[in-house]
């Protein structure tokens, strides 16, 4: 980000973010998490657009020996695709909410393993937390 809205040039930024987990064992069923979306971004008028929501990993969904989607019984607001589910012991990111789900279910979220190893490389290289 080099400019506001306005054009107007920014100075150096100092962003809040999530600590990663990307290892595939990084999500354990039992676990209690966060999930945190916005889904009425596009709507202006309304008082709350942020959504949180708490509850327990109960699930993977896999494919080829992969974990692949995070089942959760948290109530997942549809529009909240692409927010932050973070486990509740430590605030570290372990998935994605994701409107790409197998079935009727909004309680899914894509877990960050499945980050590629450049972009993990990148986000290490630019100060960033990440757990192997």
């Amino acid at each position: 980000i080099v400019a506001d809205i306005d054009g107007n040039p920014v100075g150096e930024l100092r962003l809040p973010y999530f600590a990663l987990d990307v290892r595939e064992s990084g999500a354990v069923i039992g676990d209690e998490g966060i999930v945190v979306g916005d889904p009425d971004i596009v709507r202006l008028t309304t008082r709350t657009p942020l959504n949180v929501t708490r509850g327990i990993l109960s699930g993977f969904t896999t494919h080829r020996d992969r974990r692949v989607f995070l089942q959760f019984d948290a109530s997942i607001a549809e529009g909240s695709s692409g927010g932050a589910l973070a486990r509740s012991a430590d605030g570290v990111l372990i998935g994605l909410p994701s409107n790409q789900t197998p079935g009727a279910s909004q309680n899914y979220a894509r877990p960050v393993s499945l980050v590629p190893e450049d972009w993990v490389e990148l986000i290490v290289s630019r100060g960033g937390d990440v757990i192997r």
